[in-house]
C-alpha cells in the first residue's frame, strides 16, 4: 500500500488498512484546516488504486486475485430505443 504524505489518521486507525483513492483535499478552503494545504487534490488512477488492492490481498493472505475493473457496456434493445410507458 502507498501513501503520498502527509497523511492523518486518528491512532486508533493506526493498524488499519487505508486506500487513498484521492490525494489531498477537495475543498481545501477551510479556515479551520491546515491539514493538506501544501497538497493539490486530485484522484489517484484508477490503476494504481486496483494494484494498491491486490497487494493489500496479497498481504492479507486473500488467495483470490482481484480481477482487473471493466466498464460495462450499456444493454442494447431492439425495441427502438423507446420508453415501454407510452405503448
Amino acid at each position: 500500500m502507498r501513501y503520498e504524505p502527509p497523511l492523518f489518521r486518528p491512532p486508533s486507525e493506526a493498524s488499519s488498512y487505508l486506500l487513498q483513492a484521492t490525494i489531498g483535499c477537495s475543498w481545501n478552503n477551510c479556515t479551520y484546516c491546515q491539514m493538506y494545504r501544501t497538497k493539490a487534490f486530485r484522484i489517484r488512477p484508477l490503476r494504481d488504486t486496483l494494484e494498491d488492492i491486490r497487494l493489500a490481498a496479497t498481504r492479507l493472505g486473500r488467495s483470490s486475485p482481484i480481477e482487473p475493473w471493466r466498464p460495462q457496456r450499456a444493454a442494447n434493445t431492439s425495441d427502438g430505443g423507446g420508453s415501454e410507458a407510452g405503448n
